[in-house]
């Protein structure tokens, strides 16, 4: 879900999310419904996408997730990786129920992402919480 006030300013459409790049300075990622599992190369070319599109500047990342979808340990461990988050402030990752809750939390105290990262239960609250990294 877009916020209603914020206009895009850009917008790729990759394998495993949708990348747009904001007016208010974030990046939001919108994680798409596969039928697969998130592999390292999916996590590759969000962060490739947002260096090209952020001009290789670091952004704070609004992450949605409408539905569960696998991660690999790989694909995981690379996302928490200084290399993947190279183009970031912060993430903040919006879950919709409490089963992406337990795998969101199960991500962050295992693979302790080398930014600030945090769970929301709104878009709102995540976002006023990103905007204290601009």
């Amino acid at each position: 879900m877009i916020s209603q006030i914020e206009e895009i300013l850009n917008k790729t459409e990759l394998s495993a999310s949708i990348v747009s790049l904001r007016s208010d300075g974030l990046f939001q990622i919108q994680m798409k419904e596969i039928e697969r599992d998130v592999v390292t190369d999916d996590i590759k070319e969000m962060t490739n996408t947002i260096g090209e599109m952020g001009g290789g500047k670091k952004y704070p990342m609004l992450i949605l997730i409408k539905r569960f979808n696998p991660i690999t340990k790989d694909a995981s461990e690379y996302a928490a990786s200084e290399e993947a988050g190279r183009y970031t402030l912060a993430d903040a990752i919006v879950i919709p129920n409490f089963a992406i809750r337990i795998a969101t939390n199960f991500y962050i105290k295992i693979f302790k992402p080398k930014r600030p990262t945090k769970m929301f239960n709104s878009e709102e609250k995540a976002v006023s919480w990103l905007k204290t990294f601009l």
